[in-house]
C-alpha cells in the first residue's frame, strides 16, 4: 500500500488543481450557460395601403399590410375585404413577402366605383409566436366611375 500511496497523492493533487468549475459554495459562481434573448415584442399591424380614410381609391388596386415582425404564412387568418356594410367578401388572394412582413391581397377583379371598403386582419402569428393582440380594421373609397365624356 506504501508503494501507491505516492501515485494517490498525485491523484489527489491533480483533482484538486482541476477545480470546481465555480459549482461549490466556495467562491464561484454557477452559471448555466450564455443567455438567449427571447423576443417578446408583441405582434402589430405599422402600416397599410390603401391608408385608413383614403378616398379615390383605384378599383384596381392591392390592399398592402406591414407587420413590425415577421409572421408565420400558415398562421395569417381571414384577410377579410368587404364593401359596407359587409354581406359578401371580396375575393383575393393573399402573398407575403420574402421578409414575411408584407402582406399583399390582391382582388381577383376590380373593386366598385365609389364604393366604401372595410379591411380586417383577423388574426395573424409572428415567428416568435406571439400574436396579434386584436383585429385590426381599416377603410378606404374607392374612385368615382369615369365619366362618358364623349361627344355627339
Amino acid at each position: 500500500m506504501l508503494k501507491k500511496l505516492p501515485a494517490l497523492c498525485l491523484m489527489a493533487v491533480l483533482l484538486a488543481g482541476c477545480g470546481d468549475n465555480g459549482l461549490s459554495s466556495g467562491g464561484g459562481s454557477a452559471t448555466a450557460g450564455p443567455e438567449v434573448a427571447v423576443d417578446t415584442t408583441p405582434l402589430s399591424v405599422v402600416s397599410v395601403a390603401p391608408v385608413d380614410q383614403t378616398g379615390d381609391v383605384s378599383v384596381d388596386t392591392n390592399v398592402l399590410v406591414t407587420f413590425n415582425e415577421a409572421v408565420l404564412p400558415f398562421d395569417v387568418k381571414q384577410i377579410v375585404v368587404c364593401a359596407d356594410p359587409c354581406v359578401n367578401p371580396v375575393d383575393a388572394s393573399v402573398k407575403l413577402n420574402a421578409s414575411a412582413k408584407v402582406l399583399t391581397i390582391a382582388f381577383t377583379a376590380p373593386l366598385e366605383y365609389s364604393q366604401v371598403y372595410t379591411a380586417t386582419v383577423l388574426s395573424a402569428t409572428a415567428v416568435n409566436f406571439q400574436n396579434l393582440a386584436k383585429p385590426y380594421s381599416w377603410s378606404f373609397k374607392t374612385a368615382a366611375a369615369p365619366s362618358g365624356g364623349g361627344s355627339s
